[in-house]
């Protein structure tokens, strides 16, 4: 006698929170809170720009010794 297969669905589908968060088209702006399109990569009303990198600033300590070596420089410089 065959045996028998029994198949199981691996997954019972997607959740109800997860359809209202990645089931539309849309997602809100970051910044302004509107509905922008998916795909958008920049908001139409408050022109943030969608990026998946975070913002970059540069930090201080960076700053500071490019202005500490700036005028250093320009020191060494009068004194000629």
């Amino acid at each position: 006698m065959p045996s028998q297969r029994v198949y199981r669905e691996a997954d019972e589908g997607p959740q109800e929170a997860d359809l209202e968060r990645f089931g539309g088209e849309t997602r809100p702006c970051p910044r302004c809170g509107r509905d922008i399109y998916d795909e958008a990569e920049w908001c139409h009303a408050c022109g943030h720009v969608m990026s998946d990198a975070t913002d970059k600033k540069v930090p201080a300590w960076v700053v500071v010794t490019a202005a500490t070596a700036a005028a250093a420089f320009i020191f060494v410089m009068l004194l000629r």
